[in-house]
């Protein structure tokens, strides 16, 4: 099970979360298009050359970190399990992962998620 954002939050009511953006897919795109018209307007094919240099050294690095970010991005694994493993994990869970899994997934009761109880006292999570 995954564990998903509370309900109701999505990027301008189109079911994308924020948290699904990569930085990279957002900052290839930006560099691309300001070394693109940095160039274009260097050589005079675009209008602006007045800012040619200022869009050829912002997007150079901005491309290059976009790269980078797209690059180095780490896709979800897909979670495998058996039932065994899962009544193990139940079984042999600390208290501290029993009390994070279900304020994570969104199982637990959100009026329970501010505090819990352990021996008999209460203390903020």
């Amino acid at each position: 099970m995954a564990c998903l954002p509370p309900a109701g939050i999505t990027w301008l009511h189109t079911g994308v979360l924020p948290t699904q953006v990569s930085f990279g897919s957002i900052l290839t795109p930006i560099g691309v298009f300001l070394l693109t018209y940095g160039f274009g307007s260097f050589f005079q094919l675009l209008p602006g050359a007045d800012v040619a240099a200022i869009l050829l050294i912002y997007g150079f690095p901005i491309t290059l970190l976009g790269f980078a970010l797209s690059y180095a991005q780490l896709r979800p694994v897909p979670c495998k399990s058996t039932r065994e493993g899962l009544a193990l994990r139940d079984s042999q869970a600390t208290d501290i992962q029993k009390q994070a899994r279900p304020g994570c997934c969104g199982t637990a009761d959100p009026a329970s998620r501010g505090s819990t109880a352990r021996e008999g006292k209460t203390m903020s999570v």
